[in-house]
């Protein structure tokens, strides 16, 4: 039965998105929704059919990253401290995976309509890929808001869990302008897709650096892409 709703899910997200959705913040958004619910669905499915209780599981996981974390800091903060925060942003950690894959899921979607000679749909080039100035500005708004609630603990945790979303997805536009720089113009796939790769894990590692150059990249567009015009033959 959870195979039957996942494909029949999956074509009904595909049809829209080439049919009709127009916006690429709405083909993401469509299919992190997609992913997110996939993602609840399955953990549904493990502990109905296997016995598996995923979130249990995860939570062990932070556990141990918190203790080894707390290792690696002396002490300084403890395990207890650490595991909390991890556990109160999961859900944001679950949905910033969810937005990747999407990410994925759209240029693999984009691939494979170019391959099958399908132009109902105008896809956005990687290189391209630029966030509304609205997430900077609701990313400013999130991280004063939490100086001026930061007594209710209820509300800390949504606005960290907001802030972590928010972040991935400014990532996102660090990644695409570094990708413009240093591959759009190269014909070879898998060079391409190396670079991606290497660009990806840099940002990783440099989170906060990334999400900074970002956020600057959204208000200044230094790369000028707003002002160019899409070519079908950019990746």
């Amino acid at each position: 039965m959870f195979y039957i709703v996942y494909i029949y899910l999956f074509i009904l997200v595909v049809f829209f998105i080439v049919k009709y959705s127009k916006s690429l913040i709405t083909d993401i958004s469509i299919l992190t929704v997609y992913n997110t619910i996939l993602n609840i669905l399955s953990f549904k499915f493990a502990e109905k059919v296997y016995k598996i209780d995923i979130l249990d599981q995860v939570y062990k996981l932070i556990d141990k990253i918190a203790a080894n974390y707390s290792l690696l800091l002396n002490g300084q903060i403890n395990t207890q401290t650490i595991s909390l925060i991890y556990k109160q942003i999961f859900p944001s950690i679950l949905i910033s995976i969810s937005v990747f894959i999407s990410i994925f899921y759209y240029y693999v979607l984009k691939i494979l309509c170019e391959r099958l000679k399908i132009k109902e749909k105008e896809f956005v080039p990687f290189s391209h890929f630029i966030i509304p100035k609205e997430v900077f500005y609701a990313m400013v708004a999130t991280f004063l808001l939490q100086f001026i609630y930061k007594d209710s603990e209820l509300f800390t945790i949504v606005m960290n869990n907001s802030l972590f979303i928010l972040s991935s997805v400014i990532m996102v536009q660090s990644i695409s302008l570094f990708y413009f720089f240093f591959a759009r113009r190269l014909k070879q796939f898998i060079l391409k897709l190396l670079i991606l790769i290497v660009i990806t894990l840099l940002s990783l590692s440099l989170a906060e650096m990334a999400i900074l150059i970002g956020m600057m990249d959204i208000i200044f567009d230094f790369a000028k892409r707003n002002k160019k015009r899409v070519r079908s033959g950019e990746g």
